[in-house]
């Protein structure tokens, strides 16, 4: 059982920025935190799986979990308790939630039968959106309203100014994967990490200003597998990160992703980024340690606060929060 601190709190902005925050692991458990990661508490109630995505509103009241293989998981009470969806999937491969109410949730995976899942209800019921949005989905963004969606994956880019409702727009083939997506609480910033569809892979971030409708690409980075990203809820701080399987190297845009820096952290082979709300608190993952920062990325240190058992962190999240 989750200690009673979890459902004790209630209402916007029962925590602040950063404050909530849950890491899973792969073949592990999932952790909570209250307390900008201070402490940690295991979630057993939902087993021993292979998590792999999360998301969440502001509050951190409405909670999706992505079972890799099995079941999408979440809960409307801060994590106190949970249910657990029928679709099972290959892959949950991205899972965004409109970041004020929760309401919008929206989850891409990796199969041929429902590439991308939509809900306008809590996730008490969700619509499959094949039709209009086809092939697998790796990344996906909803701003707080709900208004602006994109769903982009293996090849494709679809958008919708409609709150998900009636046919989404095409961008046309890409010759690339969306590997991780992120949007802003407007929906006006949309950046994608990117690579290549075959051959050695290697592709840039593409960052967007006008609501996901058009991309640049950012050659000024090293051609490489851009596998993470994460912005503030305003756009301007941005992460991106390369394939843990490369360099893992991270960088940072403060000017919504005009101009980006190397990160002076060390820490190479990442696989996950995390931003806060206003962009303040970073996280990054490495195997099964986490890197912090609370100063915009400007430094970094190890986690003093260890998470039990040796499965390498998978996914991590946290509440954001202007």
């Amino acid at each position: 059982m989750i200690i009673n601190q979890m459902s004790k709190m209630h209402g916007a902005g029962a925590y602040e920025d950063g404050q909530f925050r849950i890491v899973a692991q792969n073949g592990g458990y999932v952790h909570f935190s209250t307390d900008f990661g201070e402490t940690w508490i295991e979630q057993t109630s939902m087993g021993l799986n292979a998590w792999n995505r999360i998301g969440m509103n502001k509050t951190a009241e409405v909670i999706c979990i992505g079972d890799n293989g099995q079941k999408l998981w979440r809960s409307t009470d801060y994590g106190a308790t949970w249910l657990s969806d029928g679709f099972n999937s290959s892959s949950w491969l991205n899972i965004a939630v409109s970041n004020d109410t929760g309401k919008y949730i929206m989850a891409g995976n990796n199969t041929s039968t429902y590439e991308l899942l939509l809900s306008s209800n809590f996730g008490t019921s969700f619509v499959v959106k094949a039709a209009d949005v086809n092939n697998r989905i790796y990344g996906v963004g909803v701003s707080e309203t709900g208004q602006y969606m994109v769903a982009s994956g293996n090849t494709v880019t679809h958008r919708s100014t409609n709150y998900g409702i009636g046919a989404w727009s095409y961008l046309g083939y890409e010759a690339w994967f969306t590997m991780d997506l992120c949007m802003s609480a407007s929906g006006q910033y949309v950046t994608r990490a990117a690579r290549v569809n075959g051959g050695d892979g290697i592709h840039w971030p593409m960052v967007s200003n006008d609501y996901g409708a058009s991309y640049t690409t950012i050659t000024s980075l090293d051609e490489a597998e851009w596998y993470y990203c994460d912005m503030s809820l305003s756009g301007e701080y941005q992460m991106v990160a390369q394939d843990y399987n490369g360099d893992g190297k991270l960088y940072l845009s403060d000017d919504y992703g005009v101009t980006w820096a190397a990160t002076t952290a060390t820490y190479t082979n990442i696989n996950g980024v995390h931003c806060s709300g206003t962009g303040k608190y970073m996280c990054i993952m490495h195997g099964t340690t986490q890197y912090l920062s609370d100063d915009y990325g400007a430094t970094w240190a190890e986690s003093p606060y260890g998470i039990t058992g040796t499965p390498f962190l998978a996914s991590q999240g946290m509440n954001k929060l202007l």
